[in-house]
C-alpha cells in the first residue's frame, strides 16, 4: 500500500511538473545528526536525506519537495562497533517549501508537509505510519541570478506520526542543492 501511494504522488509531481512548463527543478541531499525515537527515550542518530523538487507552476511561490530520509543510531557508522542491532527510522515525505530571499543571495526556506515512516527502533518493530514534517533552513543560494547552480544551507527539521508508536525524528542537517 505504502508503495502505491509513494508511486502515485511521484507520478502526479513529474506528470504536472512537464504538463505545465515548469521553470525550476532542483535535487539534493541532506546531511546531519539529531534524535530518533518511537514511544522510547531520544536515541542519538545520525541523518541523511534525498530530496527533489521543483515549481508546480511557473508563477507559484511555493515549491513541492518529495524526499526520502533515513536516520540511524549514530553506532551504527562509528568504525569497530560491534552492537547486533542498530535503531532506525526511515520514510518518504512530500512538503510544501516556501523560500524567501533575505539580501542579495541570502535566502530562507521554510517546510511543512505530509510524511510517512517506518518504525525500526526496536528489532522487533516494523511499523509504517503517517503524520507530518516541519523545517527550517538559512543558506546561501550560489547562482548569482542565473538559472542553474547549487544553494546551500543549515537546516532543522523535526518530524511526528500520529498512530501507532509515534515515531518521531528531529534533525539538524547540512543541506547541498543543485538547480536545474
Amino acid at each position: 500500500m505504502i508503495n502505491k501511494i509513494f508511486s502515485t504522488l511521484v507520478l502526479i509531481f513529474f506528470c504536472n511538473s512537464i504538463l505545465s512548463a515548469q521553470t525550476e527543478i532542483n535535487a539534493g541531499v541532506n546531511i546531519g545528526g539529531g534524535f530518533i525515537s518511537a514511544n522510547s527515550p531520544n536515541e542519538g542518530a545520525f541523518t541523511s536525506s534525498v530530496f527533489i523538487g521543483g515549481y508546480l507552476n511557473p508563477g507559484d511561490y511555493i515549491s513541492t519537495r518529495l524526499g526520502f530520509i533515513y536516520a540511524a543510531d549514530f553506532n551504527s557508522i562509528v568504525p569497530g562497533s560491534r552492537k547486533q542491532y542498530y535503531p532506525s527510522v526511515k520514510g518518504f515525505y512530500l512538503k510544501g517549501i516556501y523560500s524567501s530571499y533575505i539580501t542579495g543571495s541570502f535566502y530562507t526556506e521554510q517546510g511543512l508537509g505530509l510524511l510517512t515512516l517506518n518504525d525500526r527502533i526496536y528489532s522487533d518493530r516494523n511499523d509504517w505510519d503517517f503524520g507530518i514534517v516541519i523545517s527550517l533552513l538559512a543558506g546561501v543560494d550560489f547562482r548569482d541570478y542565473t538559472i542553474n547552480g547549487f544553494k546551500i544551507g543549515l537546516g532543522l527539521e523535526y518530524g511526528l506520526t500520529f498512530l501507532n508508536y509515534s515515531i518521531q525524528y528531529y534533525s539538524t542537517h547540512f543541506q547541498l542543492q543543485y538547480v536545474f
